[in-house]
């Protein structure tokens, strides 16, 4: 994974109950006890070059300017928004999205993750061809509430209902209540290399007030 670019709530009440119910399952289903702790996050895009790990402040500093970016007389960013696409928890076959939320694959979202891994990643995965065939089947946005191996059975299954219930009824209760708006995003540089536990954010980027 490398040096990636996460994409994160703005504080509210949506990223504090993310970060309750992620704190919550381990704590709360013994057969997740094992499980790491980490931030509530979206992958937009990983394995950045030496090159551009070593420059995170201009990296996103540049992120920030690409979603500020102009067509003609109109802004493409300016109400475009990140939604959760689902109000239960999926469940999934891999270790790193074992129970997670996916997030809506809508054009400017799709579009910075292109940006990002034409200009930061190395050949050939930042060519042309490579990055729209990765946009179009690789990209697979999505909030990670738990990280583990277990496989979801019915037991598991009622309780991580019962402990995301308050997620779910907050994500249930409007559109406005599960999504933000893209340019009020916090932007983060991480190394996830190692450890979970020892993952390290470089440089952090919120949105102008």
């Amino acid at each position: 994974m490398g040096v990636a670019i996460w994409l994160e709530p703005p504080p509210g009440v949506l990223h504090t109950v993310l970060s309750e119910t992620m704190d919550r399952l381990p704590a709360a289903i013994s057969a997740f006890h094992d499980s790491p702790r980490f931030r509530a996050h979206m992958t937009v895009t990983s394995s950045l070059t030496p090159e551009h790990a070593a420059r995170p402040a201009e990296v996103l500093t540049e992120l920030r300017a690409f979603l500020a970016a102009v067509d003609d007389d109109t802004s493409i960013y300016a109400n475009a928004r990140v939604a959760l696409a689902a109000t239960t928890p999926q469940y999934g076959g891999r270790f790193f999205n074992k129970v997670y939320l996916p997030v809506a694959r809508d054009a400017p979202l799709v579009d910075l993750a292109r940006f990002a891994r034409a200009r930061y990643l190395a050949a050939p995965a930042s060519g042309p061809e490579a990055v729209a065939q990765w946009a179009e089947s690789g990209f697979l946005p999505h909030f990670s509430l738990l990280y583990n191996e277990k496989p979801i059975d019915d037991a598991l299954d009622v309780d991580i209902k019962r402990e995301t219930a308050a997620l779910t009824s907050l994500l249930s209760s409007s559109d406005d209540a599960r999504s933000w708006r893209l340019q009020d995003s916090v932007l983060s540089i991480v190394v996830c290399e190692g450890p979970i536990e020892t993952w390290k954010t470089i440089a952090t980027s919120h949105p102008e007030k």
